[in-house]
């Protein structure tokens, strides 16, 4: 029974990255490209129960999107180091600009 479980749990977690990839990949592939700024970074800390402290930053960033409305969103790939304020590249679909990745 026990097996049973993990290989579905696996097999959540597989499912999960692999759509995530192919998300990032059509936007990089076919996603409208514009300009933006880092709006804000969240950084979240979390403690495992041996003690081992992780931080996390989500990087979110501002752009004027293709029918002219103002958008914050989430970045998928944000590298290090990015601030408020710094401008960067990004792409975007129309149909779900909450999502997107930064030009390399």
């Amino acid at each position: 029974m026990n097996w049973i479980l993990f290989g579905l749990v696996a097999a959540a977690i597989i499912g999960g990255i692999v759509y995530s990839v192919m998300k990032t990949n059509k936007i990089k592939r076919d996603g409208i490209e514009a300009d933006a700024y880092v709006a804000r970074v969240d950084v979240e800390e979390s403690t495992d129960s041996d003690g081992m402290t992780s931080t996390t930053e989500k990087v979110f960033v501002r752009y004027t999107g293709q029918d002219g409305k103002t958008v914050e969103a989430r970045q998928a790939n944000p590298r290090e180091g990015l601030v408020m304020g710094d401008r960067i590249k990004i792409k975007y679909l129309p149909e779900k600009q909450k999502y997107v990745v930064m030009v390399d």
